[in-house]
């Protein structure tokens, strides 16, 4: 305990008058002998008892009261133990941590959102709690956390400017990432007190990363280094939200010959089930589809369209509820974007190891059957050459290379294959009856053409023979097959493989990926990166010799996802969440030349490309707007389109009490304050750095004091 006004406690001497009073008061015994007191000497002693308890009752109350006003007046602040209490004129340095993130764009009753609240909150805190000379630091908090001001500022009328200009971002909740880069500004600090205030809605997704084993020693050391108060912005109550993930093709290859399936999940945050919500697809800003879905409590349910493309190009699209604005009062998720590249055909050249035999008896027969199942409108253009020759020629005019039946190589055909793979060219490699494994390894890994070396080929009784497994699928390109009721690759069997050692990339640890395993969890696909193109290799043969697979309906789709992936060449993904990076590949004309960037707002920015060993590239970071963002390069005419979705954890609107997660994480309870609101920031932030001061109770317990004092007198005095 300590007293803001220590002075007063000087006042305690004046609990001693009432004793004064008491011992002066006390009369002198005159001993007279008198023959009728003798009769009620018993009676005397009994009340001069009673009197000397009355009296020394009273004096107890009054120097109680005496002391408990003096005390009062001194003010004292009781304080929990550790927490070290600031004095009045102390510096401190703060740092602000606000939520940005797509959450806290929810919409209450009175119009405002989370992140207006909270800016408001902290903008308070800028003007009434901090002082002149206290410094402050400003960090946005997302899944990417942003220091809008690093270094402790004096300048808080500065710190209050880039607060209000602070906007709402399309990213995730971390925590965690937030904490470090707090720890990395407190440390930098050289002034003694240290606060930080975290004004956040609280959402329970933002703790996952909180279970990683790094996150205890930082938490514990934000709570040793400074005091953190935890401002709560979302109002208590259960949220309901619906939200729009973002949205899959039925297939990785979209022409325009045939129709395309394009699905989004639409997701219930909330307890009550939502009938008949009519769901629209748009393309090119022109209305495309419409369905009906139902979605129960907790829930989720398919929204699907088919639509066919006439124009190969790029196209962007967008899926979105009937009335986005009156779906509930998080708009940002009630819609999500999405980009398609269509194609007029992938021309594919398939090697084929058999090709002295009947194209029926061929390796490549099962294959080319695949890539052009009917007499009908055709995705893929195939080609059939045998396995050498190569250097002959233009490999240029393919997008992808199948070699059905991987065998001997020659030098100059490996040095043809190397240069068209580097430079953007997919390559898909199946082994057959006759591979040597030893020979392919010895030919193709130094090249830099083999994701795994081939081991010797595997024979398995039928009743133990192994399957794909669809939950080890760890690909892009795969992702159709993770739902067994749309196309379902486990049924086939595997009886002959040739097993897959994943090669390791001293340059590039993540060059080498496996994409899919078999049952007995050894790579059953497996990718690597060479350059700007891209090679994958199968653990078992293309044809029926060796596994059923050919025979499955999946067959077809599974040959279809592998072309049109690998067929991408070095086009981008066009489909992102907020920061996440790639690759733009240009052509050599745009080499070193601003690129035009134009984002979903209107406003633009200018990049140089970048000429590297691999071609020129566009580094690209998404950005925290959600929409189309347009890039071209005028000289070569180059323009491409990405479209930057929604973090679907985001749209979880569920909360958890700070408190117990931070005392769990290693911040200690006694430099912990949790403000449910806003409303009551400034007592959190009074009781958080100079304790809590108990002048008030004092006072209300002195007045039934002094009442009872007043009574007691009275009474004994009448008795008396």
């Amino acid at each position: 305990m300590i007293f803001q006004t220590p002075w007063f406690l000087s006042a305690l001497t004046l609990a001693s008058i009432p004793l004064l009073i008491h011992l002066l008061r006390r009369r002198k015994v005159v001993v007279v002998q008198w023959a009728a007191m003798e009769f009620l000497k018993n009676s005397l002693k009994r009340e001069r008892k009673r009197l000397r308890v009355e009296e020394l009752l009273l004096l107890a109350l009054r120097m109680l009261i005496v002391l408990l006003a003096a005390f009062a007046f001194a003010r004292p602040v009781l304080r929990a133990v550790g927490l070290p209490i600031l004095s009045r004129g102390s510096r401190v340095h703060a740092v602000i941590v606000l939520d940005n993130s797509m959450s806290m764009g929810f919409r209450e009753l009175d119009g405002k959102t989370d992140f207006e609240r909270a800016k408001a909150s902290a903008d308070q805190l800028l003007s009434h709690v901090l002082q002149p000379g206290d410094s402050a630091s400003l960090i946005l908090l997302s899944d990417h956390p942003v220091a809008l001001v690093a270094s402790p500022s004096f300048d808080l009328e500065l710190v209050r400017q880039r607060l209000k200009s602070a906007k709402l971002s399309s990213n995730g909740t971390d925590n965690l990432a937030a904490a470090q880069m707090v720890n990395t500004l407190l440390k930098a600090s050289k002034t003694p007190e240290k606060e930080v205030y975290w004004f956040s809605d609280s959402q329970q997704s933002a703790w996952e990363n909180g279970k990683l084993g790094n996150a205890k020693p930082i938490w514990s050391e934000l709570g040793r280094l400074a005091r953190l108060t935890w401002v709560s912005v979302q109002e208590p109550g259960v949220r309901e939200n619906v939200a729009v993930e973002q949205p899959v093709l039925g297939r990785e290859l979209v022409t325009s010959q045939i129709p395309t399936r394009i699905e989004s999940i639409i997701r219930n945050h909330g307890g009550k089930r939502k009938a008949d919500v009519t769901m629209h697809l748009l393309l090119d800003g022109k209305p495309a589809g419409t369905t009906r879905i139902n979605l129960p409590a907790n829930g989720s349910e398919t929204a699907r369209f088919v639509t066919l493309f006439t124009q190969p190009g790029l196209h962007s699209g967008k899926i979105e509820f009937d009335s986005p604005e009156q779906v509930d009062a998080l708009l940002a998720d009630n819609s999500q974007p999405f980009v398609v590249q269509v194609r007029e055909k992938i021309k594919v050249l398939v090697l084929d190891s058999t090709i002295d035999s009947d194209i029926e008896h061929s390796e490549a027969f099962y294959l080319m059957t695949a890539m052009a199942p009917g007499e009908g409108a055709q995705s893929i253009a195939t080609t059939r050459h045998a396995a050498s020759g190569l250097s002959k020629l233009s490999l240029s005019d393919f997008e992808v290379i199948v070699a059905a039946g991987v065998s001997k190589t020659s030098p100059d055909d490996i040095q043809s294959l190397k240069q068209y793979v580097q430079e953007g060219g997919g390559l898909l490699l199946f082994p057959s009856a006759a591979t040597n494994s030893e020979l392919v390894n010895s030919e193709l890994e130094p090249a830099g053409l083999l994701p795994a070396r081939l081991r010797n080929k595997r024979t398995l009784p039928e009743d133990q023979s192994i399957t794909l497994d669809p939950a080890s699928i760890d690909h892009p390109a795969l992702n159709l097959f993770k739902d067994a009721t749309q196309s379902d690759l486990s049924s086939a069997r595997f009886n002959i493989t040739t097993p897959l050692l994943p090669i390791v990339v001293a340059e590039d640890p993540n060059a080498v990926h496996t994409m899919i395993k078999f049952s007995n969890g050894e790579p059953a696909l497996v990718e690597r990166k060479v350059e700007i193109g891209k090679v994958i290799i199968a653990a078992s043969s293309a044809s029926t010799a060796w596994n059923q697979l050919p025979l499955k309906p999946g067959f077809v789709s599974l040959v279809h996802q592998l072309i049109s992936y690998l067929g991408q060449g070095a086009s981008a993904r066009h489909n992102l969440l907020p920061g996440e990076m790639v690759s733009l590949h240009l052509p050599i004309t745009a080499a070193r030349k601003p690129v035009h960037i134009t984002y979903p707002d209107g406003t633009s920015a200018q990049q140089n490309s970048v000429l590297e060993s691999g071609g020129v590239t566009l580094p690209f970071t998404a950005g925290t707007q959600v929409g189309i963002t347009k890039i071209q390069e005028p000289v070569s005419h180059f323009e491409d389109l990405i479209a930057v979705g929604r973090n679907s954890n985001e749209s979880d609107l569920a909360s958890s009490d700070p408190g117990p997660e931070l005392t769990a994480l290693g911040v200690p309870a006694a430099h912990l304050t949790v403000a449910k609101d806003t409303a009551n920031l400034l007592d959190s932030v009074h009781r958080s750095r100079f304790g809590s001061e108990i002048w008030r109770p004092l006072i209300w317990l002195l007045i039934p004091l002094l009442l009872l004092e007043s009574l007691l007198a009275q009474r004994f005095g009448r008795r008396g």
